[in-house]
């Protein structure tokens, strides 16, 4: 680092780091939320617009970042713009960060045409990443090279891989009851039942309040689901008891599950944790996370007759081609045909 100079750096998803000179460190220490980090030997900011304005015009031209540095600060700034959830925000900046260490790229605009192709062959075959997975890759590099590289960087187009088709995990509406049947605990049980009664994603699960539940009209308000969409599902005479005994018939606006201390809701992994200690109670063995209740309960609901274009509003889904892949799991008509073999004399 030159003296004088300020460099400012990525570290970690939404933070900053900033080297300097002793001298400016009681303004580096003025910046809300500064620490330093003795490890790194670096002062450590959060990455807002704010704290950008505010090392702007507390160093000015001293200030100084590599290009690769400010191509992952304005990777961040444009999906944060766009409203990109939480989750796809640290999985696109994960995904390029980890392809430019990879690369050794430190400037950006060199990248060669083909590095993104060798990149992604290189994660399926050496790293054993699947193919779904590397098409997420994939997606966030698109989005890097074309909205902050811009038309700068010419690449090959980012090639998708064929994903093999797999159906989901769906269990019976038996081995629900033994799910259910095995917890004890009032907050765990209301928070399966949701689960698999209403169909809703963990994410959901977990983040749903008291005053999404509409008691008069009977339905469950789910806020800002997959895509920022927001849905209703309904609520059932089961589930308004099992709710009503958890909660009480509340309007306030606290989560329906909250965590430690009823700061916050509780975290996926703990509803996971849930799940999983309730199926190897019921001796459970086939598991496809806390998602296998959601899609046990399209299939449940295709089983008795539903119209899809229901059981699709109800999920939240986009795309009908989404919901018809419960038409594959669907054991109501299958199970009604009878075998070739039937009837054979042999």
């Amino acid at each position: 680092m030159v003296s004088g100079e300020v460099v400012v750096s990525v570290s970690g998803r939404e933070m900053l780091g900033i080297s300097a000179d002793a001298a400016d460190a009681g303004r580096i220490r003025g910046i809300d939320g500064a620490r330093w980090d003795g490890s790194a030997g670096m002062w450590l900011v959060r990455d807002t617009e704010a704290v950008r304005g505010n090392l702007r015009e507390a160093f000015g031209d001293r200030m100084r970042t590599t290009p690769r540095d400010a191509s992952l600060m304005r990777l961040r700034a444009e999906l944060r713009q766009r409203n990109y959830s939480r989750k796809t925000q640290r999985s696109y900046w994960t995904s390029v960060r980890a392809f430019l260490e990879h690369e050794k790229v430190m400037e950006p605009l060199t990248i060669g045409r083909d590095m993104a192709a060798r990149y992604l062959r290189y994660l399926f075959d050496v790293r054993g990443y699947t193919a779904a997975t590397v098409n997420g890759i994939a997606a966030a590099l698109d989005f890097y090279f074309e909205v902050v590289l811009g038309k700068a960087v010419k690449v090959d187009k980012v090639p998708r891989m064929k994903q093999p088709r797999r159906l989901p995990p769906v269990y019976s509406r038996s081995e629900v009851e033994r799910i259910l049947g095995v917890l004890s605990n009032g907050k765990h049980r209301c928070m399966l039942m949701l689960a698999y009664g209403c169909g809703l994603r963990v994410s959901e699960l977990v983040s749903l309040r008291a005053h999404d539940i509409d008691w008069e009209r009977g339905v469950i308000w789910v806020r800002g689901g997959k895509g920022g969409k927001d849905r209703s599902v309904m609520l059932g005479g089961r589930m308004r008891e099992a709710l009503h005994a958890h909660l009480g018939v509340s309007r306030d606006n606290r989560y329906v599950f909250a965590g430690q201390g009823d700061k916050g809701h509780i975290s996926t992994r703990s509803a996971e944790k849930v799940y999983d200690g309730a199926c190897r109670k019921a001796d459970i063995r086939k598991r496809g996370g806390l998602h296998a209740l959601r899609h046990s309960f399209a299939t449940h609901l295709l089983e008795k007759g539903v119209d899809l274009r229901i059981i699709q509003e109800l999920l939240g889904h986009s795309s009908s081609k989404t919901t018809e892949i419960y038409t594959h799991v669907s054991t109501k008509n299958i199970g009604g045909i009878e075998s070739p073999l039937e009837g054979m004399k042999f």
